[in-house]
């Protein structure tokens, strides 16, 4: 059904191009009382824009041209000239009985809005450019309930809110939020919320812009286009829904922007566009704020053990006892959303009652995709019955695991954590020769934590790109936090090495850059990082300032070694006759791993001769490890 005051004011607009004075003043006596659907949205958009009488008049006139052919006949007829189509400010001022000067004034505030467009890109309008209405805002006028075909796949759909009550967020975050949600117009000021991935950034605001009846706009700075011109674009039209629904916008992962020129454009654009709140959820780790506008900062903390029990409690219903419950909380000191998610992973792969397995193999799941490309879980099978180690050794992985055991405790109960800034966390150094065990070791401490072990992939993690390794780290260290995951850097001497102070070229400068990062990032994370290497002189002492354990993994003894030999033969492998360990033990010098391999190799003899594993087969294996090493025994 057709709007009756845009066919009046078409009406109008025609009579006055065809210079039909009385016609023009009757039609204008009865558009003056028209209240229908399309003036009040009229009146929305000039209330949204803060348009005047001219500029309103002006936006109206282009998006009836875009819908009426006759005005766009009519107006080429007066032009005379084949090079000028279209509505210009000469031909608007006969449409609108306004002076040419006043529209033009309109036409340039409408273009800076992004209301309208031009033929040119000269900073100031001149009577004989032709003008536009943007398809949105025509759509708008005319009620029309299609999307703008920039935020197609930018903006996300509406979710449900969630219940304010459901959320384990402190109070005066709450009210915070609230306070800054509730001002409108242009001294609204730039909330960034921080906090890691999954503590409720977005359903926090999603709650209170219920609240508030606030309309919301969504969007996530990982969808949004990379060259600056798209991107502008795309904020142009951002903002522009912002007005026109009268609500406030959310960019999530705000860390993703993180080139300069491209989150000072998003800065700039948002900060000067759009009137209502402007909400970015960040990690921390970028500066996404407008100068322009007050900045207030909301942090989510991860919850507490006594509230991560009650969520563990709510999605895992009555699947799961509370001691498991409280197991958990205890284990994982991870985010509401991840708790969530893996709850709903849990409770689909397992038919009866949770168990605490079943959750970790449910993170370990989530945590897959956040590694890709950057680590690999590490899944070993052997038992502690498995190591042999020297008593100092077993003593300093003992105090390890009791310090990732007791953190909470001490750092939360007992107050430590308000006498240590930084380094919340735990960074363990196991150096040591090759094979003597380290790996293993970081492996059985995450089976003993009941957590997942993720060991970092150098050769993905570098990059010869300034800026990238830099990235991969930060993505490393985020998805390790957010999931409570042990991080092993193997051969960690090839990335947490020395710094120089001779810096000769552009090289020194940026390696240097990436062990400053790695400093800075080692101290602020909150989780368990493992280092090993073989070459300890080689590990910046800055980071050694920063290791909480060093275990020493020394080359075995002889009385070790011939342990090793006897423990690597499973019981259930078949064997002939007797076995010389102590003889093994004392003749090759072997470390752990190598005396794994000469045994596997023992197996692999045997069974190409169809015998048991003999005496000779380990000899024999153990020369041929000891040639390939090089060694004459």
């Amino acid at each position: 059904m057709r709007d009756s005051y845009f066919e009046d004011f078409t009406q109008l607009v025609l009579f006055r191009l065809n210079q039909d004075a009385a016609a023009a003043t009757t039609q204008a006596e009865l558009l003056g009382s028209r209240r229908t659907p399309t003036f009040f949205r009229l009146q929305r958009i000039a209330a949204a824009f803060n348009l005047d009488e001219p500029s309103l008049l002006l936006l109206t006139l282009l998006a009836a041209t875009d819908r009426e052919p006759r005005i766009w006949v009519l107006a080429r007829s007066h032009h005379r000239d084949p090079a000028r189509i279209g509505i210009d400010c000469a031909i608007a001022s006969l449409a609108l009985d306004l002076p040419v000067s006043t529209l033009i004034a309109a036409a340039e505030r409408l273009r800076r809005l992004d209301l309208i467009t031009a033929t040119q890109s000269a900073t100031a309008y001149r009577p004989f450019a032709a003008l536009f209405a943007v398809p949105r805002i025509v759509d708008v006028l005319v009620g029309a309930s299609t999307a703008d075909e920039d935020l197609i796949g930018i903006v996300a759909p509406a979710a449900p809110p969630v219940d304010l009550e459901s959320l384990v967020v402190p109070e005066a975050a709450i009210a915070s939020l609230r306070a800054v949600l509730s001002r409108r117009g242009d001294a609204a000021p730039v909330v960034i919320m921080q906090g890691i991935e999954g503590v409720g950034k977005r359903s926090l605001v999603s709650a209170i812009a219920a609240e508030l009846g606030l309309a919301m706009l969504v969007t996530d700075a990982l969808e949004l286009p990379h060259d600056l011109g798209s991107l502008r674009r795309v904020l142009v039209a951002l903002a522009r829904e912002a007005r026109l629904s009268d609500g406030l916008v959310f960019i999530d992962n705000a860390d993703a922007l993180d080139e300069l020129p491209r989150r000072q454009l998003m800065a700039g654009m948002l900060g000067n566009l759009v009137r209502a709140p402007v909400l970015a959820s960040t990690g921390g780790q970028i500066d996404c704020a407008p100068r322009a506008r007050s900045t207030v900062r909301i942090e989510l903390p991860v919850p507490a053990a006594s509230d991560r029990r009650k969520l563990w409690r709510f999605h895992l219903w009555d699947r799961a006892t509370e001691l498991v419950t409280d197991a958990l909380a205890d284990r994982y000191p991870i985010t509401p959303g991840l708790i969530a998610r893996a709850s709903k992973t849990a409770l689909i792969i397992t038919p009866g009652e949770i168990q605490p397995e079943h959750v970790k193999i449910a993170i370990g799941d989530e945590l897959a995709e956040r590694f890709r490309g950057i680590g690999k879980r590490v899944d070993k099978h052997e038992k502690w019955e498995d190591l042999v180690l020297t008593g100092e050794n077993r003593d300093a992985i003992t105090d390890l695991i009791s310090r990732v055991r007791n953190s909470r405790q001490v750092v939360d109960q007992w107050g430590f954590g308000e006498k240590l800034a930084k380094g919340l966390g735990l960074s363990a150094l196991f150096s040591g020769e090759p094979g003597t065990g380290k790996t293993m070791v970081a492996a059985l401490i995450a089976q003993e934590l009941g957590l997942q072990l993720y060991q970092i992939d150098l050769a993905n993690l570098v990059s010869k790109y300034i800026g990238e390794t830099e990235k991969n780290l930060a993505r490393a260290f985020d998805a390790a936090e957010a999931g409570h995951a042990i991080l092993l850097f193997d051969e960690a001497d090839a990335l947490f090495g020395k710094r120089t102070s001779n810096v000769q070229s552009s090289t020194d400068r940026y390696a240097n850059m990436e062990t400053n990062y790695l400093l800075q990032r080692v101290e602020r994370f909150s989780g368990v990082a493992i280092l090993t290497t073989n070459l300890i002189t080689s590990i910046d002492p800055a980071f050694q300032r920063r290791i909480a354990v060093h275990v020493r993994f020394e080359m075995p003894d002889e009385d070790i070694r011939a342990q090793l030999w006897e423990r690597m033969i499973p019981a259930t492998a078949p064997r002939a006759g007797t076995f010389d360990f102590r003889g093994l033990g004392r003749t090759y010098k072997f470390s752990g791993g190598f005396i794994r391999n000469a045994v596997l190799r023992a197996a692999y003899l045997a069974a190409a001769e169809g015998s048991k594993i003999g005496m000779s087969h380990l000899s024999r294996a153990a020369e041929l490890e000891a040639w390939e090493m090089g060694r004459v025994i």
